[in-house]
């Protein structure tokens, strides 16, 4: 979760409740019942990458930019990780994925940022994704992945 206080801290207890019924969980502000409250631009611009990677990885996630998260700890035991910046949320996706876990997003209503500013930067953020994107795909794996169906 993040420090800002765009996440509440409260939500821990919906994640902890769910915690049984997928092997990780994202907080997510797209599915139904989730929101987002932030600038119309950045909505739309983040709502434009979830769905564009998310159709690029053939993955039916809403939010994987989303890094409010619970994952079981044998979800992501494997390591073996590359990713280096915010691309390393769909890396930890695709491979749980592959290797059978199961992913579950619960409605989530995401705050405007109490303090500080975003150290995310639309270019490199997207820049990162396309790496992971092209290096998932190279490895053959894009379209034998399936996910549980989003929401509660």
């Amino acid at each position: 979760m993040d420090a800002d206080l765009s996440h509440r801290p409260e939500f821990l207890q919906e994640m902890w409740k769910g915690r049984h019924t997928a092997d990780i969980l994202i907080a997510s502000r797209y599915v139904t019942g989730g929101r987002a409250e932030m600038p119309l631009f950045r909505l739309w611009l983040s709502k434009t990458l979830n769905s564009f990677f998310s159709r690029g990885l053939d993955l039916q996630i809403k939010d994987m930019s989303s890094g409010f998260r619970m994952y079981n700890r044998r979800s992501i035991a494997w390591g073996d990780l590359s990713g280096k910046d915010f691309n390393i949320l769909q890396e930890m996706l695709v491979k749980a994925l592959i290797q059978g876990y199961r992913i579950r997003e619960i409605p989530f209503t995401y705050l405007p940022r109490a303090f500080g500013s975003s150290h995310a930067r639309v270019i490199k953020f997207g820049l990162s994704y396309l790496r992971t994107s092209f290096s998932c795909g190279a490895l053959g794996i894009l379209s034998s992945v399936q996910t549980m169906t989003p929401g509660i």
